[in-house]
């Protein structure tokens, strides 16, 4: 399901895609939704490409400065690369970016 785009992402190119988030399965049951809300997805696959890709772009949208180039370039190319079905790499790509928004988010 495709959501709206915010600035950062209209520049980017990067369409705004809700994610899921999926706790694991346990020995007393099967999996279970975070905060009792819809399941989430955290396996490598292309939902949880745009679950990263959607916290990316908050964190970009939020932050008081423009994001470095590394962030964009990682982002840009870990989303092509899960919707080229690299889903592995574009995850890879895309944990890096959300690292590096999380450390300025942090010292802001």
């Amino acid at each position: 399901m495709i959501g709206g785009m915010t600035r950062v992402a209209k520049a980017l190119g990067c369409a705004m895609v809700s994610g899921l988030l999926v706790l694991p399965a346990t020995a007393e049951g099967p999996a279970t939704p975070v905060n009792g809300g819809v399941p989430k997805v955290t396996s490598h696959s292309v939902e949880y490409c745009e679950m990263l890709a959607t916290r990316i772009n908050a964190l970009v949208f939020e932050a008081r400065m423009a994001p470095p180039s590394d962030v964009i370039e990682l982002s840009a190319e870990g989303q092509r690369m899960c919707a080229h079905g690299q889903v592995r790499g574009g995850v890879m790509r895309l944990r890096k970016a959300l690292m590096v928004m999380q450390e300025i988010a942090e010292s802001q």
